[in-house]
């Protein structure tokens, strides 16, 4: 039921392209088809707000990527059914949500939103690639607060979810990694 709708799902598509311009109106279109009087509501909503904030996010528009990343939020973090999906796409919007907050030069208030990403992705997935996400991501943000030592930490506890699981190993992108080795240079 959640990519049913097949607006949603050529947006995903027309975006992961880099054709974020193009992606725009059919995550419109989605979100409109999903919001009407007697619709699906919920998660389905939840995903067709976070379709358009991506795509924001990829038009270089922080602050409307974040308008329906907050409003996606508030649907996955309802209690409701498919925990798991719900709380997948809770990490994945907080991740965004964090990014946004650094964009806009907010460290400090990006800080929670990575944190509780960890915390909810360890606490449903454990050693996940999702989880190994979140770790790098919190790394990153120690380092944007200048804190070497506390981003070594969640470096280095990705790294070894990474080394324990093969499966995690070739999910995570050179992306993830760069931050670690540049920081154990600067250790």
């Amino acid at each position: 039921a959640l990519f049913r709708n097949e607006h949603t799902g050529q947006a995903w598509i027309i975006q992961f392209q880099g054709r974020f311009q193009e992606a725009l109106a059919p995550a419109q279109t989605s979100l409109t088809m999903r919001e009407r009087p007697g619709r699906e509501s919920g998660q389905a909503v939840a995903h067709s707000l976070h379709t358009p904030a991506y795509v924001y996010w990829g038009l270089g528009q922080p602050d409307q990527a974040g308008i329906y990343s907050e409003r996606a939020m508030r649907i996955y973090d309802a209690p409701g059914p498919d925990p798991e999906r719900r709380i997948y796409w809770s990490v994945e919007t907080r991740l965004l949500l964090a990014e946004v907050d650094q964009k806009k030069g907010r460290i400090a208030e990006a800080r929670p939103y990575r944190e509780e990403a960890v915390r909810r992705a360890e606490l449903m997935f454990g050693d996940a690639p999702l989880t190994a996400r979140t770790l790098y991501a919190l790394g990153r943000q120690s380092e944007a607060e200048g804190n070497l030592t506390g981003a070594l930490e969640s470096y280095r506890r990705a790294a070894a979810i990474q080394v324990r699981d093969r499966a995690v190993r070739g999910t995570i992108r050179s992306l993830d990694v760069d931050p670690y080795i540049d920081g154990l240079f600067l250790a």
